[in-house]
């Protein structure tokens, strides 16, 4: 019961997020503060899970691993550093707003991981529920930023506008606590598509998510609704180039270079080279900085002949994002260690609007600019640290999901948008039970053995005994030959297959699944994961009934046997 009420939330979390600005539009007041009491939900729920499963979670979390993991360790050193911040500030009430836009994502991320992590030992098919918890946020996230879209199509084209007219405020302004949504934002004569979002930026890092979501996620066994996903995807796309967001357009252009990139490996036959994304997105980032910095001169340069600039290009605001960060660094060398909280940013515009009916104040337009400003460059420290220990645990798909928005995290102050760093940091959370799937090298003999050991050694004691050296050498033979992969969670090996491809099927030589993490759904999702041959052949020990059952069940059937193995292929 308790499962299936933390996938609605997350699902009703994940659709809300895109139509935040409407729901603050057209509901009353309090309704502002849903997604805060959504979380507060989320949170109780977790902390009953524990509770009613807490033996069986913390043996497994102790002998599987250590109980913490240093993203989570620097996640919450960051949020102890800015409440330590708050409370030595002589303004609590300006440095208390300020700490929840800057922490609120590091809450998200952490309460995201403990959603799927508190289900994972606790119970049959755990790591299913887990994966579940993660679609479910983005499915309705995906829908969400769709909704939105359709809506701002039809506010733009169809004389929505005129309709909403009543509700929305004519005034163009920022968004701080207290002030209206605009009707629109318009640059020239281009009016920029917000959808139902609380401005065109919003939506776009939003819409670019959901894109992320639909590029990258298939629908295992429904192939129908691929398509629909596909047009989806198109959708937002368009609803990116319509939002006028230069920097989510490039966030787009990154997640199809890799899109692209995905999709061609299999026929390039290059030599397997593990660290190749990181690569590609170190080279990816060096152009985009590149870039940048020519187009900010070359904004520079021209920004006294206003008349001649192309708007939909250059914009006068664009020469903000290379002082207002200057500014923002002048002002942490002022505190480098103690930093400035709530001296810039939204709560600072609240409290001038509040105090002096005017919002005007620093924006630091870009995120770590604006953290070594408000918390010193211990919390950027902290900061980084968070984000470098977490991209070494997260698969390629959240990897490249940090890759596309890392420039925009340099463009702009993308987290005082609280949809969007809700949205983004938790999926950094429930994405980490994602699996990140990588080539064995030779080197990986030690670590491809021992969990070969730990998981088939009953068997093959059984058949034939079990022969240390011998079983060493066979697994190096089958590492020079290739075709085994490592299956990472959290950084740690937790499983292992060796799949070679042949003339009209592919076969699955070994499958070997840690101890501790059979029986949970693991090897279903890794089955359905590396299923795209049309034909998967595979053999079982005929002592080892319960991998048998599995695989039939699992949709495999006998196709024959010998002395010592049962034959099944699975057709898709």
């Amino acid at each position: 019961m308790l499962q299936r009420v933390k996938e609605i939330l997350v699902f009703v979390l994940g659709f809300g997020l895109p139509l935040h600005g409407a729901l603050t539009v057209f509901g009353p007041p309090e309704l502002r503060w849903w997604k805060e009491l959504i979380l507060l939900g989320l949170v109780v729920l977790t902390f009953i899970g524990v509770l009613n499963d807490r033996k069986q979670f913390f043996k497994y979390q102790f002998h599987l691993k250590k109980i913490i993991t240093w993203w989570a360790f620097y996640a919450v050193l960051f949020l102890i550093w800015g409440l330590f911040l708050v409370f030595i500030n002589p303004d609590f009430k300006t440095s208390l707003m300020a700490y929840r836009y800057l922490g609120l994502g590091f809450v998200a991320t952490l309460l995201g991981y403990a959603l799927w992590q508190t289900k994972l030992y606790s119970a049959k098919n755990g790591y299913t529920m887990g994966v579940k918890v993660f679609h479910n946020f983005c499915t309705g996230l995906l829908l969400g930023t769709f909704a939105s879209a359709i809506f701002g199509f039809w506010a733009k084209f169809l004389g929505g506008y005129q309709i909403l007219d009543q509700w929305y405020s004519t005034t163009i302004s920022s968004w701080v606590p207290g002030q209206t949504i605009p009707l629109y934002h318009q640059v020239g004569d281009f009016i920029r598509l917000q959808g139902a979002s609380s401005g065109p930026v919003e939506y776009a890092h939003l819409a670019l998510m959901g894109l992320w979501y639909g590029l990258l996620f298939r629908i295992q066994g429904q192939p129908k609704y691929n398509l629909v996903r596909v047009f989806v995807s198109a959708t937002l796309l368009l609803g990116i180039w319509q939002s006028g967001s230069r920097a989510a357009l490039l966030g787009a252009i990154i997640l199809f270079v890799f899109k692209g990139g995905m999709c061609i490996k299999p026929y390039l036959k290059l030599p397997p080279f593990r660290w190749s994304i990181d690569k590609l997105a170190a080279l990816l980032l060096v152009l985009i900085v590149l870039t940048g910095m020519a187009k900010f001169t070359f904004s520079k340069a021209i920004l006294g002949n206003v008349e001649i600039m192309n708007k939909n290009i250059v914009r006068i605001s664009d020469i903000d994002h290379v002082t207002r960060p200057i500014e923002a660094l002048n002002k942490a060398l002022e505190k480098p260690f103690l930093g400035n909280l709530g001296e810039l940013g939204p709560a600072a515009r609240a409290k001038n609007l509040a105090i002096n009916n005017n919002d005007q104040a620093l924006i630091a337009e870009s995120v770590p600019f604006d953290i070594m400003a408000q918390l010193g460059f211990v919390g950027l420290f902290i900061w980084l640290a968070f984000f470098g220990f977490y991209y070494r645990q997260a698969s390629i798909e959240l990897r490249i999901l940090l890759i596309a928005f890392a420039p925009l995290m340099l463009l702009a102050t993308i987290f005082d948008m609280t949809p969007v760093s809700i949205s983004f940091f938790f999926i950094l959370g429930l994405g980490l039970a994602l699996p990140r799937i990588v080539s064995a090298f030779s080197s990986d003999h030690k670590v491809v053995f021992n969990l070969k050991k730990m998981a088939f050694k009953i068997y093959t004691e059984k058949v034939w005994g079990w022969n240390e050296a011998n079983q060493l050498n066979y697994v190096e033979r089958e590492l020079a030959g290739g075709g085994i992969y490592l299956v990472l969670l959290e950084g740690e090996v937790i499983a292992t297959y060796c799949l070679v491809k042949e003339i009209g099927h592919t076969k699955l030589f070994s499958f070997y699944i840690h101890p501790n993490l059979q029986s949970l759904g693991l090897g279903t999702y890794l089955l359905n994961e590396i299923m795209t041959a049309r034909t998967l052949r595979l053999q079982v020990l005929k002592v080892n009934f319960s991998a048998k059952a599995f695989y039939e069940s699992n949709g495999f059937e006998n196709s024959g046997e010998d002395e010592h193995h049962w034959h099944l292929q699975r057709l898709t």
